[in-house]
């Protein structure tokens, strides 16, 4: 579990908390993750938009999430949940983000 934060004006704003990290999509530099339906909200509006991210803690980075469709949830730790409506997100990780470091 993780939370999403994307840049605005200099400053980062939570876009999706929690976040359930399931595994990478097979390809390099993508992040594939699920998160409640509810939750997606402000996701649905950067979709196909090159942004500056950071997860948790972590270092910042440029992403664009690929795609965020409807799915049936894997990720265990969402086992007691499965009947809240969840989405399947891919993030392509372009890189990262020098001017944050």
């Amino acid at each position: 579990m993780a939370g999403l934060s994307v840049e605005d004006r200099g400053i980062f704003v939570v876009c999706a908390n929690p976040i359930f990290p399931i595994s990478d999509s097979g390809e390099e530099g993508k992040v594939t993750f699920e998160v409640f339906e509810q939750d997606a909200t402000s996701l649905k509006l950067r979709l196909g938009k090159v942004e500056s991210y950071c997860m948790d803690d972590g270092e910042p980075f440029f992403g664009e999430l690929i795609s965020l469709e409807a799915c049936l949830s894997t990720h265990p730790g969402l086992a007691f949940l499965r009947e809240k409506p969840t989405m399947r997100g891919v993030m392509k990780i372009h890189n990262i983000s020098p001017t944050l470091q």
